[in-house]
């Protein structure tokens, strides 16, 4: 079986390839509908650092307040999810779609991705990799 995430390297004295991307940034004009939004959709939890700083896995996502958001239409972020179906039946549960024409499609390899879009329109692919669970 592979790693659980293979895109994680092993630290090498001396290399000067980057080892993960620490954090995303996207824009918001709500924190707290922001913060239940992403903690009820990916289990986020609020670091230490402040309150528009999300652990999502293994990274970062930092909200930036704006009054008015304006989401780029192709830009996005990718969250790896532990288990598909336990995520998709909670995605139901919250009464959240997937973008139209942006379903979870499943690929040759076995990955299933899809898109979302969160309160503010940042959009977010959704994916799935069975062979690393």
């Amino acid at each position: 079986m592979p790693e659980r995430n293979p895109y994680m390297p092993t630290f090498t004295q001396g290399s000067i390839k980057a080892s993960m991307i620490q954090h995303s940034n996207v824009e918001t004009s709500d924190v707290p509908r922001s913060q239940q939004w992403y903690s009820r959709v990916f289990g986020a939890e609020w670091t230490e650092d402040g309150p528009r700083y999300l652990k999502l896995g293994n990274t970062e996502l930092h909200l930036h307040v704006e009054a008015n958001p304006q989401p780029h239409p192709t830009n996005h972020f990718a969250i790896e999810v532990e288990d598909w179906d336990a995520w998709l039946a909670n995605l139901r549960n919250e009464g959240i779609d997937f973008a139209p024409g942006r379903e979870p499609k499943l690929n040759d390899g076995g990955k299933l991705a899809g898109f979302l879009h969160d309160p503010d329109g940042n959009i977010i692919e959704v994916m799935y990799h069975a062979e690393w669970h």
